[in-house]
């Protein structure tokens, strides 16, 4: 079965599985649930042994592969099956070995040593109905593939009051006609009335998680519109729930350069 992963993500707390979501070529959308690959510590290949000795609690694994740093020193690659690598970082330092090098068990790390940088092919596994998602696979076998199906796109667009509160909030593209969700009174197709900005945000959220977009879009969504939203939403207790997961949505940036 082949499909497109549109986002990926660690456990939180920190933990030993990794999650992505995406939209499978059928149309429907899907989650995946796995195992982390073992986060994994470098030292200098010639205290790998003497390492491993030391980080017996750990359930340490002695990579076989030569390693190497950039510079062309020899390294040993030492993966952990038990606990947390900081923890036996500052094991190793205690016993003057120098760790070179944290290879934490991301999921965007797995994804890329699988080869996988969006379009999937997903086998095997675990099969179940999600509840926010079509379907979900729980470790399944995961291979790169070259077929990119259709995205779901939505854009949005947020009005605001001179206080900075939420007075409008427009949404056009996946799951269904162009809509204008409104905190007042007015008459014109397409237009939802609300009595409050806390019902809006609230009618928002619920609209989002019904047209179960893949990708959120606006003009100025990224510097303006989902801040504001998260903003407001803590303002009223709310949790800007816009997601396939039950959990609030966090607005992060990076800026580049």
């Amino acid at each position: 079965m082949d499909g497109f992963i549109v986002s990926a993500w660690d456990e939180r707390p920190p933990g030993r599985r990794i999650f992505a979501t995406g939209r499978l070529a059928d149309g429907r959308s899907f989650a995946i649930a796995m195992r982390a690959p073992a986060p994994a510590l470098f030292v200098a290949a010639s205290v790998g042994s003497a390492a491993c000795s030391a980080l017996a609690r750990w359930q340490p694994e002695l990579d076989a592969a030569p390693w190497a740093s950039f510079d062309g020193r020899a390294l040993a690659r030492i993966a952990l099956h038990r606990g947390r690598a900081g923890d036996a970082e500052q094991h190793l330092a205690g016993r003057g070995i120098h760790v070179h090098h944290v290879d934490a068990a991301r999921a965007s790390d797995a994804l890329l040593a699988l080869g996988i940088r969006g379009p999937v092919s997903i086998r095997g596994g675990t099969v179940t109905r999600g509840r926010r998602v079509d379907v979900v696979f729980v470790e399944p076998e995961l291979a790169p593939a070259a077929i990119v199906p259709a995205l779901g796109w939505l854009s949005i667009d947020v009005e605001t009051a001179r206080d900075g509160s939420v007075v409008a909030v427009s949404l056009a593209g996946c799951g269904g006609p162009p809509e204008v969700l409104l905190a007042g009174s007015a008459e014109a197709p397409g237009v939802t009335c609300v009595a409050s900005e806390r019902e809006l945000l609230a009618g928002f959220c619920e609209r989002v998680r019904v047209r179960d977009p893949d990708v959120i879009t606006g003009w100025n969504v990224i510097e303006l519109d989902l801040d504001v939203l998260a903003r407001r939403c803590t303002a009223h207790g709310l949790s800007l729930d816009l997601g396939r997961v039950a959990a609030g949505a966090e607005v992060r940036t990076k800026r580049s350069g």
